[in-house]
């Protein structure tokens, strides 16, 4: 049999034609997804740093200044960022000492507390109600030891991975897990 003229023109993609345009379509995607989990746990662990960072500056402040004039206040805004304020009260006025951007809106931060159970620091409450949510979570230290006040004993925070703070109530010193 002959084949008509200009047959040839419409003959389509070979199977190994698409087996590779599949191929490098699977190694760039790949690559995307690897990147992008990279840069989220740098984000995991420099919200852990950054948070680490400032109960450390707290502690400072509250041991410096007059017993229970300071206290940081870490909390999540409407759109999903979270932050940590340093907060001092002069006589009846709370002036904020510093704002730190903790993370965005892909962690998860919750405090564990010394009975085990942990508040989700979330703007939305849980329709669960096993579920504790909390808009803000507030960080007293003492003057005398620097300990924390709030029976508080871990931080987490969640991402594509997980970073522990652990609290040391007794002192209020703090260390990435």
């Amino acid at each position: 049999m002959e084949r008509a003229l200009g047959s040839d023109k419409n003959r389509g993609f070979t199977l190994v034609e698409l087996i590779v345009v599949i191929l490098i379509v699977a190694i760039i995607s790949g690559g995307t997804t690897v990147g992008f989990t990279v840069i989220n746990n740098n984000n995991v662990k420099s919200a852990a740093e950054r948070l680490t960072l400032t109960l450390g500056k707290t502690r400072q402040e509250a041991i410096n200044r007059v017993d229970g004039s300071v206290w940081m206040k870490l909390y999540q805004d409407t759109e999903g960022t979270y932050y940590s304020s340093i907060i001092f009260r002069d006589g009846s006025v709370e002036k904020v000492l510093s704002i730190r951007k903790i993370g965005g809106s892909l962690l998860k931060l919750s405090v564990k507390k010394n009975d085990e159970s942990i508040v989700y620091i979330n703007t939305v409450a849980s329709m669960n109600p096993a579920i504790i949510t909390a808009s803000e979570v507030l960080f007293h230290f003492k003057k005398s030891t620097g300990g924390i006040q709030e029976p508080f004993k871990d931080i987490y925070i969640e991402g594509s991975e997980t970073k522990d703070i652990i609290l040391i109530q007794e002192t209020g010193r703090c260390f990435i897990n």
